[in-house]
Order: structure tokens, then sequence, then C-alpha cells
């Protein structure tokens, strides 16, 4: 069996790092928006979507 062209090896490794880095960077999206949506459900802000009526933690 014969190797394949040397080109064909060096896009093979492009895509495949591009790839891996493509990854990284969504995990890296998903972890910072879920650390901020975890800040904001313990400290909730005054004007809206988590405040109701009868909540200990919002001001009226």
């Amino acid at each position: 069996m014969q190797a394949p062209p040397p080109r064909r090896r060096v896009w093979r490794k492009v895509a495949l790092w591009g790839g891996l880095a493509v990854c990284v960077a969504f995990t890296v999206v998903v972890v910072v928006s879920l650390v901020g949506l975890l800040h904001d459900v313990d400290h909730p802000s005054n004007d809206g979507w988590l405040c109701s009526a009868d909540s200990s933690t919002c001001r009226p």
C-alpha cells in the first residue's frame, strides 16, 4: 500500500487541527455562557427575568 501524496497529508493535518480548534473554541464559549448564567441566577438584577412579586432576592 502506498502512502498518500505529501500535499494530501498536509491538508488532512490542517483540517484536523482546524476542526480541533473549532471544537475547543465552542467548548470555551459554552463554559463562559454557563458561568454567566449561573452568576445571573445567583445575583438577579431588579429589571426583570428572574424577579417575581414574591421573590425575596429582588427588591420591589
